[in-house]
């Protein structure tokens, strides 16, 4: 009954040598993850400059590299790991490395693609994007994927591998500084002169409150239909995260206008107009063009 436990003891003071090794380099590495997280914190508050490093960089870089050095901190420990020369050691890290190997396919496949993006700069935190068919503020965003936030109040969980195959719109990021277009297109009848469409638009965008006055809105001639002349009415704004209050107030601001004027919007196009019917008459049947 004692042979096992003279035998562990015997284990435990020759592994002593090896077991304070490992708390050197525990020690060694922790030091040194906290002085680089200071550097980089540093960074990105903007007390230390790099040049051409955006301070945005800063957060994932030191997860890159505290990565990296604990990888290496874990090879150079493995050696003096009591047992881990043993081939039931062995085995035990082969089969783990199997396993490993086998389910990281899609792991790897995000993690890639996250680091791909946050040095792309495609988008950040709090702006407004458009991700395939997904359009509302960034939420979050991780290693393996990004949440989205939609004007429903929806939170969408996107891969961070299929956004590295998507199309990315971002509405942000210029919309400070050098504004965000919108626009909405109308179409009117040939029997208004375009110069009084042109003026009732311009009019709808000045009393659209939100929208810029300068850069000047301008209206363009888009296209010429069966039964109407198609216009397209481009304004500026400078909050992104507005933008679908915005197209609402400027809708209504249009139809404010053209109602005011006697000019009717002829989407959908209907083939004639015909008069209110009589209390004593069915109402006849409009049929679309």
């Amino acid at each position: 009954m004692l042979d096992p436990l003279q035998s562990l003891w015997r284990g435990f003071l020759s592994s002593i040598p090896d077991l304070v090794f490992l708390a050197v380099l525990f020690m060694v590495v922790r030091y040194i993850i906290r002085l680089t997280r200071l550097f980089f914190k540093g960074v990105e508050l903007g007390r230390i400059r790099l040049e051409n490093f955006d301070r945005d960089w800063a957060a994932p870089t030191f997860k890159i590299l505290r990565f990296l050095i604990l990888a290496l901190a874990v090879v150079v420990a493995y050696p003096y790991i009591p047992g881990s020369d043993s081939m039931a050691f062995k085995g035990v890290s082969l089969f783990l490395g199997v396993i490993f190997s086998l389910g990281s396919s899609s792991f790897i496949a995000n993690m890639v693609a996250g680091l791909s993006m946050t040095y792309r700069g495609a988008f950040k935190q709090g702006e407004l994007v458009k991700i395939g068919e997904v359009v509302g503020t960034v939420d979050d965003i991780k290693l393996m994927t990004t949440r989205i936030r939609t004007a429903k109040n929806e939170i969408a969980v996107i891969p961070n591998s299929s956004i590295l195959n998507t199309n990315v719109v971002n509405y942000s990021t210029l919309a400070a500084s050098q504004g965000l277009v919108l626009h909405t297109v109308v179409g009117i009848g040939y029997d208004v002169p375009w110069r009084d469409v042109e003026a009732m638009l311009l009019l709808a965008v000045a009393r659209t409150e939100g929208l810029k006055a300068e850069p000047k809105p301008f209206v363009l001639q888009v296209s010429f239909g069966d039964f109407s002349a198609n216009y397209e009415v481009n304004a500026y704004c400078d909050d992104a995260l507005r933008m679908l209050s915005l197209y609402s107030a400027l809708h209504a601001s249009i139809q404010d206008v053209f109602n005011e004027h006697g000019v009717q919007i002829m989407s959908p196009v209907y083939t004639q107009l015909l008069p209110a019917p009589a209390a004593d008459q069915p109402a006849p049947v409009v049929r679309p063009a």
